[in-house]
């Protein structure tokens, strides 16, 4: 099974995915090579207000504990994201969120902030030649329209 993205890709326009059951464990034994990559995933199905999301993602990447203001604060979240010093010889990001639909569907406007706070990381890691994606992991009978496809 081919990768649904290229690991590689750098920018925005290729740095958020909606991927239908992905199973990175199975595509990082197949077809994608994550050596040097910072990759974390996280289950959303725990979520049970809009800053656990934060704080799940922070945990993830071992943001200091010591300062939660990022799981309230977007443009905290952002400096967090996109410093990582703390983690050696980084080529790349990928964060999973598996079973997103649950977290999609109770808080649009916060999926929303992540996306934009992502999209901007992402710009910001292209200066150095680093790809960033996150991948929003739905289940296999989600359908992005009901009915109609």
């Amino acid at each position: 099974m081919a990768a649904p993205f290229r690991l590689n890709d750098t920018g925005a326009a290729s740095s958020v995915h909606f991927e239908l059951a992905f199973d990175f464990v199975a595509q990082r034994g197949t077809s994608l090579d994550v050596s040097g990559f910072a990759v974390r995933e996280v289950d959303c199905r725990g979520f049970t207000s809009p800053a656990d999301c934060f704080q799940a993602i922070g945990a993830a990447f071992s943001f200091p504990s010591k300062n939660a203001f990022y799981a309230q604060n977007a443009n905290a979240f952002l400096d967090y994201l996109t410093d990582l010093n703390w983690i050696e010889d980084l080529r790349g990001i990928v964060l999973v969120l598996h079973s997103s639909d649950v977290f999609l569907a109770r808080w649009p406007y916060i999926a929303g902030v992540l996306i934009e706070v992502w999209l901007r990381a992402a710009v910001s890691w292209e200066k150095d030649g680093i790809p960033c994606h996150l991948i929003f992991d739905l289940p296999a009978d989600c359908s992005p329209l009901p009915g109609r496809l």
